[in-house]
């Protein structure tokens, strides 16, 4: 992509903080596309006051300190502001729902802004930075085709170490295990699945890498307590209920103003 500091290579794990009014431009493999959130926002003090266009911001590049934790906190912004994504002007989602995204952004782009400011208490976590990029490769490799699962034995040759080197490093950085990443990330897609699809269960269960639909149903209910039926069923019991609620304030967002999940 280039950006207004030149060309930067997009890689999954970095973040973007563009700039308003400068136009971006960005290439990709067609066999390797680049999925990505989107998140408008305007920046307030506390009294609701917008900032000077000439404060200083963070870098427009930055490598997050933990990539998993990114992913996770933007989906869930994402899915809580899905009512006012994509233009929509009439959002179904009531206040504290709308606030809970504010504060997970606020918090998101505090951490980012903290990583990047040098004066700051911000701590890197105590490895070999060189670390982070094993395992940032390896998080690619995992999330890039959920349907085929990728052995611990095969991304610890792609990543030129050893088994169990790998696996300590993996679970250094990550705080889990590489099998246990891997099981998350091909459960959290079929949430995703059973969220936004009428995929039957079976569909979603080859989809996420999976061959056997029992197998699978009994692995979603351990890890979330639940059965896939059953979560599709709550899902839309709760988007009904939240239908029902009052509309949207709109003067309580006032750092998210449009969030696309591309």
């Amino acid at each position: 992509m280039c950006l207004k500091q030149g060309w930067a290579p997009m890689r999954s794990g970095f973040c973007l903080w563009l700039r308003p009014g400068w136009r971006y431009t960005a290439t990709q493999q067609a066999d390797h596309p680049v999925a990505s959130r989107f998140i408008h926002f305007v920046l307030t003090d506390s009294e609701g006051r917008l900032y000077p266009d000439d404060a200083p911001l963070p870098p427009e590049y930055i490598e997050a300190p933990d990539p998993a934790l990114m992913d996770a906190t933007t989906r869930r912004i994402v899915e809580r502001c899905h009512g006012f994504a994509m233009g929509r002007t009439d959002p179904p989602f009531g206040k504290d729902i709308a606030e809970v995204a504010e504060a997970l952004l606020t918090g998101l782009l505090m951490e980012l802004d903290a990583v990047t400011d040098g004066a700051s208490d911000y701590h890197q976590p105590r490895f070999p930075p060189h670390y982070m990029q094993v395992v940032r490769q390896a998080i690619g490799w995992i999330g890039e085709s959920p349907f085929e699962p990728k052995s611990v034995a095969e991304l610890a040759r792609r990543s030129s170490y050893s088994v169990s080197n790998f696996s300590r490093i993996f679970t250094l950085v990550t705080g889990q295990s590489p099998q246990h990443f891997s099981i998350r990330t091909r459960l959290s897609h079929s949430k995703r699945l059973l969220r936004d699809t009428d995929m039957p269960v079976g569909e979603i269960a080859i989809s996420s890498g999976y061959r056997d639909v029992y197998f699978f149903s009994r692995q979603f209910k351990s890890f979330h307590g639940i059965s896939p039926t059953k979560f599709r069923q709550q899902h839309r019991a709760g988007l009904a209920a939240v239908g029902d609620k009052s509309k949207f304030d709109k003067r309580c967002v006032h750092s998210v103003t449009n969030v696309i999940d591309v």
